[in-house]
C-alpha cells in the first residue's frame, strides 16, 4: 500500500487536513460560524467551476472567489448580523449553480460533479499539499503568536473591544483562512460533508479537554486518528474515502460520548 505514490500522498494530505480541521474547527464552535463554513464551501463551487470553465487552475479561482465572497461578509459582518443567516443561504445557493452552470460548459474533460460533493483524497495533487502546508504553517503562526489576544477576541469580544483593539481586522483574518482552508479541503471529504471536519473533532474534544488549548490538540490528534483509519478503511473496502473519513469520526463520536457517560456515572457513584 505505502509503495504507491498517490497513497503516499493522500497519507500527507490527511496528516495536514487533521492539523487544518483540528486548528479552525474548535475557534468555527466558539464563533458559531459552523453554517458559514457550510455556506462558503458551495459558495467555493461556483469558483471551482469558473477555473474549469477558463481554463485556470480550479484552485486558484476557488480561493480568489471564496475569499472575494468572505471580504464581503466580513466588511459587513456587524451589518448584516440579523441578515447573515440569509445572506449565506442566498451565497450558497448562488454558489452551487455558478458551479453547475460553468462545469457542464465546459467544453474540456472535468471531473465528475460527485467528485466535488463527497471528495477523493486519493486524487489530491502535489500542488494541492503545498497549498495545505503553507497554509497550515502560516495558520499555526498566525493563532500560537498571538494565541493570548486570539483567545479574548473569541470568547469575550465586548471586552476585546474595550481595550482598543479592532475587532474588523481579525474577522477579516478568520474568514479568509476559513476561505482558504475550506478550498484545500473539499478536495478531502466534498462539499457536502465538509462541516463534519470542523464540528465532529471539537465536539469530542468537548468532552475530555477543559481549556482552548486542549480543545485544540485534541481536535487535531481526533481528526488525524480518524481520517487515516477513514483512509485505510476506504482502500481496503474500496468505500468513498471522504464518506468513509466523516463515518469514522461519527463512530468515534459515539464510542467517546458512551466513555463519557461511564465516567459521569462513575464519579456520581462516588
Amino acid at each position: 500500500m505505502l509503495h504507491y505514490t498517490f497513497i503516499l500522498t493522500a497519507i500527507i494530505a490527511t496528516l495536514l487536513t487533521g492539523l487544518l480541521s483540528g486548528v479552525l474547527g474548535p475557534i468555527v464552535m466558539e464563533k458559531r460560524l459552523t453554517m458559514i463554513s457550510g455556506g462558503m464551501a458551495h459558495i467555493a463551487f461556483g469558483g471551482i467551476g469558473l477555473g474549469y470553465y477558463l481554463g485556470i487552475d480550479p484552485l486558484l479561482s476557488g480561493i480568489c472567489f471564496t475569499a472575494l465572497v468572505s471580504i464581503i461578509l466580513a466588511a459587513n459582518e456587524s451589518r448584516l448580523s440579523n441578515l447573515q443567516d440569509g445572506y449565506i443561504a442566498m451565497f450558497w445557493a448562488l454558489g452551487m449553480s455558478l458551479g453547475i452552470l460553468f462545469i457542464s460548459s465546459t467544453p474540456t474533460y472535468t471531473p465528475p460533479i460527485s467528485s466535488f460533493l463527497f471528495g477523493n483524497i486519493l486524487s489530491v495533487t502535489r500542488a494541492e499539499i503545498g497549498v495545505m502546508g503553507i497554509l497550515a504553517l502560516l495558520m499555526l503562526i498566525l493563532f500560537l503568536a498571538r494565541k493570548r489576544k486570539w483567545e479574548l477576541f473569541l470568547f469575550d469580544e465586548e471586552y476585546y473591544r474595550s481595550l482598543g483593539y479592532s475587532t474588523k481586522h481579525k474577522h477579516l483574518i478568520l474568514y479568509l483562512f476559513l476561505a482558504v482552508s475550506i478550498i484545500v479541503l473539499i478536495r478531502m471529504v466534498g462539499i457536502i460533508l465538509i462541516i463534519a471536519l470542523f464540528s465532529i473533532p471539537t465536539l469530542t474534544a468537548y468532552f475530555f479537554t477543559r481549556s482552548f488549548g486542549q480543545m485544540i490538540l485534541f481536535s487535531i490528534l481526533f481528526a488525524t486518528i480518524t481520517g487515516l483509519v477513514g483512509l485505510v478503511a476506504s482502500y481496503a473496502f474500496s468505500l468513498p474515502s471522504g464518506a468513509t473519513m466523516v463515518l469514522v469520526m461519527g463512530l468515534f463520536h459515539g464510542i467517546a460520548l458512551i466513555i463519557e457517560r461511564i465516567q459521569n456515572k462513575r464519579l456520581r457513584q462516588n
